[in-house]
């Protein structure tokens, strides 16, 4: 699995030598969860402070420069994981239903 992670850092799975870094996402988020060595090497750096309860969604960016988060307050922030601050915030919408007729 470290090879693995060092040719697709440099851009060149063997898995998919002709296909673009990040073509393969799925297969490649697979074969890292199913890495228990990684895994026990991952652990929290950081906390961002800045939603009130759980984060229920998060993404980071193509460049890697920024992260996404959504939570149960109803909000999505963008953050800069270097200064760990909120770059802006939003008010997400929850759909409503209509009343059972």
């Amino acid at each position: 699995m470290q090879g693995r992670l060092e040719r697709r850092r440099l851009g060149a799975d063997a898995a998919a030598p002709a296909a673009a870094p990040g073509s393969r996402p799925l297969a490649f988020a697979r074969a890292c969860c199913a890495d228990a060595a990684l895994l026990a090497r991952l652990a929290q750096t950081a906390a961002l402070a800045g939603h009130s309860g759980a984060v229920t969604a998060a993404g980071w960016s193509d460049t890697g420069d920024r992260l996404a988060s959504g939570g149960e307050d109803c909000r999505i922030k963008v953050w800069d994981p270097h200064s760990e601050r909120a770059v802006c915030t939003f008010e997400s919408v929850r759909a409503r239903r209509a009343p059972p007729a």
